[in-house]
């Protein structure tokens, strides 16, 4: 009777595997169509002017747009040194070349981003994939915290004036210690046998309990969470000057309020994509985006989106390259033994 329904039990995973790979190629095609869209929009006739305008931008200002460019990779790949710290030590050397690679696969569909991460951390640095969970859940976190109160702020003062400079840097602080004091409520004593009676009683599996309790001790860490918080509010100014920059390279401004947006939203899309930020994320920023901001042309707004990718694109297609030869990830296997 059981060798009856085993194949109609492996079947539902099976379909279920094979909807996401549809999806994920669905969605891909879409975004390939989307920065089709995108490309179409930004060659129109009313923007000649403004690839005049990139073909006689200055050394300094095209140095500018890429430094930026290298500059928030180098900040995102130590936000994950800073958030593993806590619980284990890994070189910033490696992290960073890890990061470098993952960061290009994240165009592409499949969450191939994630999975080279996952099989890196795990084949090299020996870390149990519920623990790499609760290192990428904790990074969410701090991100959550640090991104949303400014996004709050834009959409509820419309510039960035007194009131939201106050809304943004109070919402952050009041996030960060909500985040620091909630985990180490939980953490140890009471409130962990509260929180491991709450988990048994919803009748969940024990095994992740010993990964959770690694993740809150990762976000109860002070140093980490605040160095956390830290790097993401430089890497939002780096995502916020990269747009200005551009701007200005097209000859046209964009105020701080409206950057801070946009380089918060590109960011934001980019990572939360689920089928790829190829096309998805230009499209939703330069398209959406441009027709929402008050007092901006959307063709001039839809090129600089792209210049940004452009020179996003210029940095890490030869960072990833060499972040895999440092890491060298076809050894990982035999280095491991064939584990």
């Amino acid at each position: 009777m059981n060798r009856g329904i085993e194949p109609e039990e492996n079947a539902a995973p099976i379909r279920a595997a094979r909807l996401r790979t549809t999806v994920q190629v669905i969605g891909f095609a879409v975004g390939l169509a989307l920065l089709g869209w995108c490309i179409q929009t930004a060659l129109r006739p009313e923007n000649i002017e403004q690839w005049k305008r990139l073909r006689e931008a200055s050394a300094w200002q095209v140095a500018q747009l890429l430094g930026l460019a290298l500059a928030t990779l180098l900040v995102n790949g130590e936000t994950f040194r800073c958030a593993i710290d806590p619980v284990k030590r890994l070189r910033g050397s490696d992290l960073q070349a890890i990061n470098a690679t993952a960061s290009l696969l994240a165009y592409l569909p499949f969450k191939l981003s994630l999975l080279y991460r996952v099989v890196i951390h795990s084949r090299r640095d020996g870390l149990a994939l519920l623990s790499i969970g609760a290192w990428f859940g904790s990074i969410a976190v701090v991100l959550a915290a640090t991104l949303l109160p400014p996004l709050g702020a834009s959409v509820l003062c419309g510039r960035a004036g007194t009131l939201w400079w106050a809304l943004s840097l109070g919402g952050v602080l009041i996030a960060t210690a909500v985040v620091l004091a909630g985990s180490r409520l939980l953490r140890d004593g009471r409130g962990w046998a509260w929180f491991e009676r709450l988990w048994r009683g919803a009748r969940l599996p024990e095994g992740p309990l010993p990964r959770v309790h690694e993740g809150l001790r990762m976000l109860s860490d002070g140093r980490a969470v605040v160095s956390g918080v830290l790097f993401r509010i430089v890497d939002m100014a780096i995502h916020t000057a990269r747009f200005t920059v551009a701007a200005g390279i097209l000859g046209f401004e964009l105020p701080m309020d409206k950057a801070v947006i946009a380089g918060c939203s590109y960011f934001m899309i980019g990572t939360a994509a689920p089928s790829g930020s190829l096309g998805l994320r230009e499209a939703l920023t330069g398209g959406l985006l441009g027709r929402l901001l008050q007092g901006i042309d959307p063709n001039q707004f839809m090129v600089a989106v792209l210049l940004v990718t452009l020179a996003e694109l210029i940095v890490l297609i030869p960072a990833a390259v060499v972040g895999a030869v440092w890491t060298r990830p076809w050894n990982l296997r035999a280095a491991r033994g064939g584990a």
